[in-house]
């Protein structure tokens, strides 16, 4: 009965963790979207869906790229990446966010540096 619980619980606050993480995309805020990527880190479905939305927002201009890796986005792709090594989407997603936000001189300088490019050679050999 208690386990019961515990899975209505962690059910519940993924569930709750997907509604907050779609108002944050509504919203465009990249600050409340990593947010909701670091709180449910172990969540596949919650990076997935985050590393989405990140890869639209650094998509949409230059400024963009800039605004929203200064809230760590590129951090949070990075450990999304290395946290979901074996799930093909989650790495697809993170790949194009990166890829979008690498346009940026600065940004691909800070990809390198957080480990970046190891994840993404990794995905790339991982997920032909």
């Amino acid at each position: 009965m208690a386990h019961a619980r515990v899975n209505v619980c962690i059910t519940g606050g993924v569930r709750q963790a997907q509604e907050a993480l779609k108002r944050a995309i509504a919203s465009a805020d990249a600050g409340a979207i990593v947010k909701a990527m670091r709180e449910h880190a172990a969540s596949a479905a919650i990076q997935r869906e985050g590393c989405e939305a990140l890869a639209s927002l650094a998509a949409k201009s230059a400024e963009n790229k800039t605004l929203i890796a200064r809230v760590g986005v590129i951090e949070a792709l990075v450990t999304a990446m290395q946290g979901h090594a074996t799930d093909p989407g989650v790495q697809e997603m993170a790949c194009g966010a990166l890829r979008n936000l690498a346009a940026d001189d600065e940004n691909e300088a800070l990809i390198g540096r957080v480990g970046g490019i190891e994840a993404l050679l990794k995905a790339m050999k991982d997920h032909p």
